[in-house]
């Protein structure tokens, strides 16, 4: 909707029942003021097919003006974050991405490893994360004997051993196969 003297106005509200899908068979983009797929309004930004699996089909894309904050967003402005995701307001070596998926404080510079070992009943990986029901991301164990390969780890398990707030300490403990190897290198990829 638009007036000869005013910007475009966008009012079209969508909504995705749980167990029904929107097929987008179009190439593009369509602007729309909310979207909620499956009871939840979605934040505003360009959801599609690759963002809304189960809800979303097809080639086009829905860009979303208005909604609530994303858990990021909210994030940031609780933490006074000034720069953009990829940006490192501390000056750590970490941007606010990696802060945010991880728990850290994006204000102080990391003292602490993000993963460490412990060898508290056997040797185990342990690192923090911001709680994936806020985030949507998957933190998963990727390992490589040589640093140029990574293989993801399917039989590792994570157990939550502490939550303070919004951040979860989480102990890792490889599968058997990868404590055999002579040689291991193990990081926390959260995507």
């Amino acid at each position: 909707m638009m007036s000869a003297d005013s910007a475009p106005v966008f009012d079209a509200d969508v909504i995705v029942a749980g167990g029904a899908t929107l097929h987008l068979d179009y190439s593009g983009t369509d602007t729309i003021d909310e979207l909620f797929l499956g009871g939840v309004q979605k934040s505003p930004g360009t959801y599609s097919s690759a963002n809304s699996p189960g809800f979303i089909t097809g080639p086009g894309t829905l860009t979303v003006t208005n909604g609530p904050l994303s858990d990021y967003d909210s994030w940031k402005s609780a933490n006074n974050v000034t720069g953009g995701p990829d940006d490192d307001d501390d000056h750590d070596g970490h941007s606010n991405r990696f802060e945010y998926a991880f728990g850290q404080n994006p204000r102080l510079p990391s003292g602490n490893p993000v993963v460490f070992l412990s060898h508290t009943s056997g040797p185990h990986l342990i690192y923090t994360r911001r709680k994936p029901s806020l985030t949507g991301l998957t933190h998963r164990v990727m390992t490589s004997t040589d640093l140029t390969g990574w293989t993801e780890d399917t039989t590792a398990s994570q157990t939550v051993t502490g939550i303070s707030g919004d951040v979860e300490t989480v102990q890792v403990t490889l599968s058997t196969t990868q404590l055999a190897e002579t040689k291991l290198f193990v990081r926390i990829a959260a995507q």
